[in-house]
């Protein structure tokens, strides 16, 4: 079984934003999935997090 990483770090969506010179409420609009992430910046989340693309997406179930 592989290991899992937890993708947040505790950061601000400021910092994220600041990091991706996009506007915070861009990023916080992806956060909450209100608006698609623009695929050019997906490789630049991965980055900021120290995390595969594959990761940003996975979605662990939480029963």
């Amino acid at each position: 079984m592989s290991e899992q990483k937890d993708v947040q770090k505790n950061v601000s969506q400021q910092a994220v934003a600041d990091n991706l010179n996009i506007d915070r409420r861009t990023y916080a609009a992806w956060e909450a999935g209100a608006q698609d992430i623009k695929s050019g910046f997906i490789p630049q989340l991965a980055d900021f997090f120290g995390v595969e693309i594959t990761e940003l997406f996975y979605v662990q179930r939480i029963d």
